[in-house]
């Protein structure tokens, strides 16, 4: 929600969590990888994040929703 953050997730059962590179970064990369979530057990449907920009949900095909906090 703020644009600081880009969220997947799918088939292979697992949360990529990116931050978008900051122009003072200075390189090439548009996208950092900032940590991968895993713990569901079927493929992932949908990702949504909290207004505080701090937690996510996601939702899968093993009738689970779960509620994910992005590390410090």
């Amino acid at each position: 929600p703020n644009g600081e953050y880009f969220l997947c997730g799918g088939r292979d059962l697992k949360l990529q969590v990116y931050r978008f590179a900051a122009p003072e970064d200075n390189t090439n990369n548009v996208l950092h990888h900032e940590c991968t979530c895993e713990g569901h057990t079927g493929d992932i449907l949908c990702v949504s994040w909290a207004p505080n920009c701090e937690m996510f949900l996601s939702s899968s095909m093993d009738k689970t929703v779960r509620l994910w906090r992005i590390p410090n």
